[in-house]
């Protein structure tokens, strides 16, 4: 089953410093904006756009758990899209794959990819902070990728058209993905300890989120 929670990276492990921070929000204002079910739990609040009606623009089926509040936001979040282009004089690679059981390395800096794709059992690992633009398609297929320092504002992923970003299998993600324009799809048993910011955003499967609070204090 999903399930949701938040710690925070800068007080401890996630076992450490496990809470109830998994919220999940969207500044949409339609019936079912969020849709929770299949024995999803979400330990944090659903929040959905100004002026929705929280009975309606919230769906939860009687076989998930919700912890936290169902309401509405005072204000909507402003997520451009698309989002800001790679700053000039970032070098455009055509692409990023990472086979089977390998391991890409990249230097503390800015990158790229037009996509960025890996295969059952690849790495990618950092010597520093990293900010990776993509300018389409994602996808891990059970890959780890954690940065020099374990923590999620050590690796930033922008992506930077309408796309569909992928992280199945037994994936790891440390790290935020922005995605305004993009479905991006969280599925199997695969974890991230960060953030996601999607256009949709959906969750299969045995996927965990854990919300690293972290980031809202580097920010």
């Amino acid at each position: 089953r999903v399930v949701t929670d938040s710690f925070n990276s800068l007080q401890g492990s996630y076992t450490q410093t496990r809470r109830s921070g998994g919220t999940i929000g969207t500044n949409a204002i339609r019936a079912g904006s969020i849709s929770v079910r299949d024995r999803a739990v979400i330990h944090g609040d659903l929040i959905v756009g100004p002026q929705a009606d929280p009975a309606t623009a919230i769906r939860v089926r009687e076989s998930a758990v919700v912890t936290g509040q169902r309401r509405a936001a005072t204000e909507a979040l402003r997520l451009p899209c698309p989002p800001p282009q790679p700053p000039a004089g970032v070098h455009r690679q055509r692409r990023g794959r990472v086979a089977a059981d390998e391991t890409l390395t990249l230097d503390a800096g800015t990158y790229w990819f037009d996509t960025l794709k890996t295969e059952e059992g690849a790495s990618i690992r950092t010597t520093g902070p990293v900010t990776i633009y993509v300018t389409s398609d994602i996808d891990f297929r059970s890959t780890s990728v954690i940065g020099a320092g374990g923590r999620a504002s050590d690796v930033t992923i922008k992506v930077l058209e309408s796309s569909e970003p992928s992280i199945e299998g037994t994936s790891t993600f440390i790290g935020t993905i922005y995605a305004p324009c993009s479905i991006i799809r969280v599925r199997g048993r695969s974890e991230v300890y960060g953030a996601l910011i999607a256009r949709d955003l959906r969750l299969q499967g045995s996927a965990r989120i854990h919300y690293d609070e972290a980031l809202a204090e580097d920010s």
